[in-house]
């Protein structure tokens, strides 16, 4: 149910704080005073258009704000629109619709910036409203199948849900036997390509990790090699070549010299002494060097055939299209099993059969569903326009129809509302005036005995061009409605206003617009004043008391 309304800024109303209980709200007022606002400010809230010359002169902008208090069922049904909006672990199940009007218009759920369209899909679920312009719901004809689908019962509601699913069902598997034709004509094409390159992988077996391990490997050989090489650059610095020149021999042939120069000249006997200890320390560590390169492994062979594998493994990669080994082995997997025309054909064979069990099911299922609805449209017609006739509508006879169309999800045929008034049929919504619009809404809703899942509907025009008896029973199909869900009724008529759990009423002065809840001792004289208009202000204070006594006797 709608909770509070918070308006400012809009037309007439400067700031107007609404409200509402469950049950049935009216909302009256003398011509003029403002009562258009509220309907105006309830239907921005649910995304209705907006007009810039709403907004108040006083004002830049228009701002209405509405909270509601729904069912788990129905704030589930907000979630699944704007999560974001809506969290599902929310502790309360409430939703708050904002809506701006002016330079930057923009909408709101529950604080949070939403596109408009995402707070009308959420407002669907909140609230409907039914008159003159803002008859949205049920001229549309999905909402009439679902009007006339509700209206079948559970069972029809179940076989409606099976055949929703097993249509889905079908979609798919037909979906995947259209890819698997495709992949068997490509089989016939490309089945030497697959089954080279399922050889080459079968030849390879490369393990899942194999690209890491060989790049580690090559890094460690890598690295010996140029461990290997340095240490044989010091070692020729040290040796030399073949023909000489390396450290270790000039040391020796200086060694040698200086010994003789020693002999005549005692002076270069030391250093002569130091330079043969040299020499000797040179070959320990060209012995040293020497063993050092030996204990160095060096394979050639083994960096080659390292790299040429992993050469190998990167050219199926790039040929397949693939990342890495495992979404290689999967690529593979799958074209053994496509690769193959027998294979694709079994496959193909198994899932027509299949699809023909899913067709024969559906087949059955939107045959059940077609008769059900032709019980049910025929029930729902007969239920409305026995309501219609008194609701005012005399001679008026609501009718459904259901035109064929190719069978799918929702059965094989269109539901269309028409309204038949003389010998003309017309559809809802074309030609139909707000207040015949209204009413038939009404017959509609209690039809269907409360089991329309929007918790708050709005009437404007109900009462239009009505008065006596009928009035009476306008008055008393709302508060039947009023029992399982919350109607808000804006109304002229005293006997509506009679009927009311929860009474509001508008006055206009210099100011500007007021809005406010009745006392039962208000009701009455708001009532009196309604009745004045009709019977004269002399009687009108006591026909207004026994509307209300009568009324509150009937609870």
């Amino acid at each position: 149910m709608i909770t509070d309304l918070c308006v400012r800024g809009l037309g007439t109303v400067t700031l107007a704080e609404v409200q509402f209980k469950p049950g049935l709200n009216v909302i009256t007022g003398e011509t003029g005073a403002g009562k258009t606002m509220l309907l105006r400010a309830l239907t921005l809230v649910i995304g209705g258009k907006a007009d810039q010359s709403w907004i108040a002169h006083s004002s830049n902008e228009a701002v209405v704000d509405a909270v509601f208090s729904v069912s788990d069922d129905v704030y589930q049904r907000a979630v699944e629109v704007a999560e974001d909006a809506c969290p599902p672990d929310a502790s309360e199940a409430t939703v708050a619709l904002g809506r701006v009007v002016g330079a930057r218009s923009r909408a709101s759920v529950n604080g949070r910036l939403v596109p408009a369209a995402t707070q009308t899909d959420v407002a669907e679920h909140l609230m409907s409203i039914h008159g003159q312009h803002e008859q949205r719901s049920l001229i549309r004809a999905g909402k009439q199948r679902e009007v006339l689908d509700r209206f079948g019962g559970s069972e029809h509601l179940e076989q409606l849900q099976t055949l929703a699913e097993v249509f889905g069902s079908l979609r798919r598997l037909k979906q995947r036997i259209a890819e698997l034709q495709a992949l068997h004509a490509s089989a016939l094409v490309n089945s030497a390509a697959a089954n080279e390159m399922c050889s080459t992988f079968d030849r390879l077996a490369p393990a899942d990790d194999e690209l890491r391990s060989l790049d580690e490997s090559i890094a460690l050989v890598t690295e010996s090699e140029t461990v290997r090489s340095t240490i044989a650059a010091v070692l020729t610095a040290v040796e030399g070549h073949e023909n000489g020149g390396g450290v270790r021999s000039a040391l020796h042939v200086a060694a040698r010299e200086l010994l003789k120069l020693g002999e005549r000249h005692p002076s270069l006997s030391a250093v002569s002494q130091r330079l043969v200890a040299a020499a000797a320390e040179v070959d320990d560590i060209a012995t040293e060097v020497r063993a050092a390169f030996d204990s160095v492994d060096s394979n050639p062979a083994e960096i080659e055939r390292l790299h040429s594998r992993r050469a190998d493994l990167m050219r199926l990669l790039r040929l397949t299209g693939q990342v890495d080994i495992p979404a290689l082995r999967a690529f593979i997997a799958e074209q053994r099993r496509t690769a193959n025309p027998e294979t694709l054909e079994a496959d193909i064979a198994q899932f027509v059969e299949e699809s023909k069990h899913l067709q024969r099911m559906c087949d059955g299922l939107v045959s059940q569903i077609s008769r059900s609805r032709a019980v049910a449209a025929e029930a729902l017609a007969i239920a409305v326009t026995e309501r219609l006739q008194r609701l005012g509508l005399h001679g008026a006879r609501f009718v459904v129809t259901l035109p064929a169309c190719e069978p799918n999800a929702m059965g094989a045929e269109q539901v269309s509302f028409m309204l038949v008034t003389g010998d003309v049929a017309v559809p809802l919504g074309n030609g139909v005036s707000g207040g015949e619009m209204s009413r038939v809404a009404l017959a509609v809703e209690c039809a269907l005995a409360g089991a329309d899942p929007v918790p708050v509907m709005v009437f404007d025009e109900v009462d239009a061009g009505i008065g006596g008896q009928t009035a009476h029973e306008v008055a008393a199909a709302l508060s039947e409605l009023a029992r399982t869900t919350q109607v808000i009724v804006v109304t002229h008529l005293p006997q509506v206003a009679a009927y009311a759990d929860h009474h509001i009423r508008v006055t206009r002065d210099n100011t500007g617009t007021t809005v406010e809840a009745l006392s039962d001792e208000e009701r009455e004289i708001e009532v009196a004043r309604m009745l004045g208009e009709i019977e004269g202000i002399a009687i009108a204070r006591d026909l207004a008391a026994q509307l209300l006594a009568a009324r509150r006797k009937s609870h």
